[in-house]
């Protein structure tokens, strides 16, 4: 039975503590205090990481896997834009100059820092990403209707969330399960997977529902700075589009930069294959799931107070995938690009493709939900880590 540990007050206060010091240092002037300034964000990360063998952040395992998946990516971006490049010359809004932001006061520098914080997608920025997806309806028109259309999306989440807590608790492997299983069927793998990236699914959007109607109700900033958290599922034909265009892209930029910096410098001029390429390009694929994998192993030491490479084995096998599928493509059509509007057959094979593959690997992020019973702390779902009586079958 998995040990679970009390809410720390002190944990959450550091965990305030560390958004508030990211956001004070991309207000400074100067590169050198700048970098400066990193050196007490990652001590107090490093409290937070290791604190967390004596106590849990809120107590619910899922939302301190949340938080600490947020606060570790995070230290990794800050790393970026404070240590590897000069934030103030190289981000800025797409109204804005280069480099404007390094002569505005104090307030202007400080509600630059609070949005290139808390918006790593940068939507309005000139490093946003290309292919964020789109609002459907006209809910950008107006605050109101914006806060509307949230609102009902939040609540279609929490519904099906609770439909999930059911499932969930009826099926002890899901919940309770003690270790990884790779003996079940390939159907039964299919049903645990859905239903857990279903899952994550509703809570990421429902946080981001929430995120957003409060910055938008509070006039921070306006419906077209929110658009929607993840593109349409009908586009995961293959996992290009799931990790690329379907699920969300908060990671992908300041990742992707990372891991360029980590090409750059660890590899001999001799040894670097040029950007244009697809060598590189697949090089670059493998680190930014590593450093992700490194994100989320340490997410899940938040978590449980030890280390588990769970959720590492599952990142590093992705790319390892997406190699597959561009090899595959080549043999079968001759291109290494991406295929914009592929028939209907196609689409279907995709579909059956990306289903098995996460079948075949989803047990090593399964591990994580074994290992710690990620339900914990749920009203109504958890006893003293036990199925509550009423969904015992």
């Amino acid at each position: 039975m998995p040990h679970f540990r009390p809410r720390s007050t002190y944990l959450l206060f550091l965990a305030g503590l560390h958004q508030a010091l990211i956001a004070l240092s991309y207000t400074l002037k100067h590169t050198q205090h700048r970098s400066w300034a990193f050196s007490l964000i990652a001590f107090v990360t490093y409290r937070i990481l290791f604190r967390s063998r004596f106590a849990s952040l809120t107590g619910i395992t899922i939302i301190d896997n949340t938080i600490g998946s947020c606060i570790l990516f995070q230290t990794a971006s800050a790393f970026h834009r404070l240590v590897v490049i000069d934030a103030h010359t190289s981000l800025y809004r797409i109204r804005e100059k280069p480099g404007y932001i390094a002569s505005a006061s104090f307030k202007e520098r400080l509600f630059w820092g609070i949005d290139l914080l808390f918006n790593p997608r940068g939507v309005g920025w000139a490093h946003k990403i290309s292919r964020l997806p789109r609002a459907t309806d006209k809910t950008t028109d107006s605050r109101i209707k914006f806060i509307l259309s949230r609102s009902r999306k939040l609540c279609l989440d929490a519904t099906i969330f609770l439909f999930l807590l059911v499932f969930w608790a009826i099926d002890p492997t899901i919940t309770y399960g003690l270790a990884q299983d790779f003996s079940q069927s390939l159907f039964r793998r299919s049903y645990i997977s859905l239903l857990g990236l279903l899952g994550v699914f509703m809570v990421l959007d429902a946080i981001h529902c929430i995120v957003s109607m409060t910055a938008v109700g509070l006039g921070f900033s306006s419906p077209f700075d929110w658009p929607p958290f993840f593109g349409s599922p009908t586009n995961a034909y293959n996992l290009r589009n799931l990790w690329g265009e379907v699920w969300h892209q908060s990671l992908r930029k300041s990742l992707g930069a990372l891991s360029d910096s980590v090409i750059q410098s660890s590899l001999p001029q001799s040894w670097r294959p040029d950007r244009s390429t697809i060598v590189y390009r697949l090089l670059r694929l493998h680190v930014v799931f590593f450093l992700s994998g490194l994100i989320h192993m340490g997410a899940d030491f938040v978590t449980m107070g030890r280390w588990s490479s769970s959720f590492l084995i599952f990142f590093l096998l992705q790319p390892l995938g997406i190699t597959l599928e561009i090899v595959a493509q080549h043999i079968f059509m001759g291109s290494l690009g991406r295929v914009k509007e592929p028939s209907m057959m196609w689409r279907l094979v995709g579909y059956i493709w990306v289903i098995c593959w996460l079948s075949a690997v989803m047990p090593f992020a399964q591990g994580f939900i074994s290992e710690t019973g990620a339900h914990h702390g749920i009203p109504g779902l958890d006893i003293d880590g036990e199925q509550p009586p009423f969904f015992r079958l």
